[in-house]
């Protein structure tokens, strides 16, 4: 009896895995926080060379610091995402204790997208209670994203818009 129970959670959490791993497919993003309607962005960063850790901020859609986001598949569902547009090679979003950053010179952070319903995701730290939370800033037109536990709060809810690069306008999205 038990090992038919253990079985049936292993399988249920490998299905599981499966559906979480399929809720983003690899791809070109703008990410949107839906409570504020802003969208995920970086800068202003100096053009150095070493580029520095930046923190990553909300923006409006037409603000030039939006970052297209490179989204690509890891191990275990899991997925490696990094600044795509204006940015140095390798810029990946990494944690430094409960912010989110970029950075060039740290390894990649594995992240999990998972489904909230409505078209709305979370992203957060695979297999723990971490999850991207939105808090407004005190600097106009910006908000950090920090990394909570996951409370079902609407600040905690984003969306990945598929960004499509065979019309003319960077800002000619669908919704994926």
């Amino acid at each position: 009896m038990l090992k038919s129970a253990t079985s049936f959670l292993a399988l249920s959490l490998i299905a599981l895995q499966v559906i979480v791993a399929q809720t983003i497919q690899n791809g070109i993003y703008l990410i949107e926080d839906t409570n504020s309607g802003k969208f995920l962005g970086i800068g202003p960063t100096p053009f150095v060379y070493q580029p520095i850790d930046a923190p990553v901020r909300l923006f409006d859609q037409s603000d030039r610091f939006v970052q297209y986001w490179r989204v690509e598949g890891a191990t275990d569902g899991a997925v490696i995402i990094s600044a795509a547009r204006f940015s140095p090679p390798g810029y990946n979003i990494v944690t430094q204790g409960n912010y989110i950053f970029v950075s060039a010179k740290k390894e990649p952070q594995l992240l999990a997208v998972e489904s909230a319903g409505e078209g709305e995701v979370v992203i957060k730290l695979p297999y723990q209670d971490k999850i991207f939370t939105s808090n407004p800033s005190i600097n106009p037109g910006a908000s950090d994203i920090l990394l909570q536990p996951a409370q079902g709060l609407p600040n905690q809810r984003y969306r990945f818009v598929s960004v499509d690069f065979y019309h003319s306008s960077p800002f000619n999205v669908q919704e994926s």
